[in-house]
This record gives structure tokens, C-alpha cells and sequence, in this order.
């Protein structure tokens, strides 16, 4: 996790473009857009861009959840 962003991996696989909300610790909830997807056996690990940024660089404690996007199964690599 930095202040632009974090990488995160989901059991479902979401598009690069799908805007999501992600809620981390103690914080309101940010917008966020997914910027790449890594597509995994067992599901996804994406890049997702805060849209807004952070207002400070401290207090970054972690991940409390995600929103967004259709949930559907992960994508099988052929």
C-alpha cells in the first residue's frame, strides 16, 4: 500500500478500469480504480489506483474491504 494506491488480492477477478470503494482502517471510504489484474489459480491480485489520493502520508494501517464491479469467477489463463 503507498499513498497512490495498493495491490490486493480478491478471490474474484475484476477489469482494469472497474471503479471500486475501498475502506481502510479508521477512514472513510475512497474511490478507487482497478489498474492491472494478475490472474492466479486460486483468483486475482490487482492494482488498484486511489482516485482521490490520501489527505496524509501516516496512519496507513491497512485494508478494511472492497466494492466494485460485478462479482463473477476468476478468469482462467489459456
Amino acid at each position: 500500500m503507498s499513498v497512490g494506491g495498493l495491490r490486493v488480492v480478491i478471490e474474484n477477478s475484476l477489469d482494469p478500469g472497474t471503479e471500486l470503494t475501498v475502506w481502510l482502517d479508521g477512514r472513510s471510504p475512497r474511490p478507487g480504480r482497478i489498474m492491472w489484474v494478475q490472474d492466479e489459480p486460486d483468483g486475482s491480485i490487482v492494482g488498484v489506483c486511489f482516485l482521490d489520493g490520501l489527505e496524509d502520508r501516516e496512519g496507513i494501517n491497512g485494508l478494511g474491504g472492497l466494492e466494485g464491479g460485478p462479482s463473477r469467477s476468476p478468469r482462467s489463463s489459456s
